[in-house]
């Protein structure tokens, strides 16, 4: 599942998914529109965090050539 569409069905903001993974919500909102991918202790939290239904494969893959490659 999408970050994005997790949040839609929680009825949650980027703000407060963002408190309850310890970052701020522009990280969260760079997640859901693919500007950067999260790193490994931030992708275990979201994982945790949604009772694994955002996992790593849900988002693209990271950077290749200085840009993130489509999924």
């Amino acid at each position: 599942m999408k970050l994005r569409d997790y949040l839609i069905e929680n009825f949650m903001t980027q703000a407060e998914f963002a408190e309850k993974i310890g970052t701020k919500q522009p990280v969260i909102h760079k997640y859901i529109y693919e500007k950067t991918t999260p790193g490994p202790s931030l992708m275990k939290k979201i994982f945790e965090t949604t009772s694994g239904k955002v996992r790593p494969r849900d988002f693209p893959s990271r950077f290749k050539d200085g840009k993130v490659a489509k999924n």
